[in-house]
């Protein structure tokens, strides 16, 4: 998602980033009460249902409702293209017919079924430790960059520097709060535990 930030915000994507770490922060705390008092799996239909309303509740369910549909749609047309190309990459299979994209997002539907049919807690154990996978390489790539910055050894003569914080010029807020969405949808997610509630040990705590 950086990728849509820069876009429009370029070299500031770093503050849209953290300006939408802040709002997710905000959004995370609300979910975090709610769940104190709501464990079920309606999740966010059920929170705007008992706080603002049946109206709002309806309207919250039918978007959760568009975004599961349409999610598991999108996430599987990525893992179709980068399934492809990985595999033009590294040789396994090249010079692929139009469908074998359309395999691979099958594959991943496939498995998203199965985690979706597991018991939470067997299933969560996997996700977390995939993500806990990811992370790590987030953090070592991050680290041998600062590290070659540091040493002077960056291709570019990089350096550091808080002009990633500043807003170049000609860039109107509108646009900055558009750099900001993206940045939302990087931490979206998180806020799927809620569908747990029910199945938790703990829901209060957990």
């Amino acid at each position: 998602n950086p990728q849509g930030t820069a876009n429009q915000v370029g070299r500031a994507t770093p503050l849209a980033f953290f300006l939408a770490a802040l709002a997710v922060l905000l959004i995370a705390y609300v979910f975090l009460r709610l769940c104190q008092y709501y464990q079920h799996a309606g999740s966010v239909y059920v929170f705007a249902g008992a706080t603002l309303g049946p109206h709002a509740g309806a309207i919250a369910g039918l978007g959760l409702i568009g975004t599961y549909t349409f999610y598991g749609r999108v996430t599987s047309a990525a893992a179709r293209i980068c399934g492809a190309s990985f595999r033009d990459v590294i040789g396994v299979w090249n010079d692929q017919p139009w469908w074998s994209g359309f395999l691979v997002g099958a594959v991943a539907l496939l498995l998203a079924l199965y985690f979706a049919i597991t018991p939470a807690k067997r299933a969560g154990a996997v996700l977390l430790s995939t993500e806990g996978v990811t992370v790590l390489l987030i953090i070592a790539v991050t680290a041998i960059v600062a590290i070659r910055i540091l040493v002077n050894k960056s291709p570019d003569h990089a350096h550091f520097t808080a002009d990633i914080f500043k807003v170049p010029s000609g860039t109107s807020n509108s646009t900055l709060f558009l750099g900001i969405i993206f940045g939302l949808l990087s931490f979206a997610g998180f806020e799927a535990a809620a569908t747990l509630g029910e199945e938790a040990d703990n829901p209060r705590r957990d």
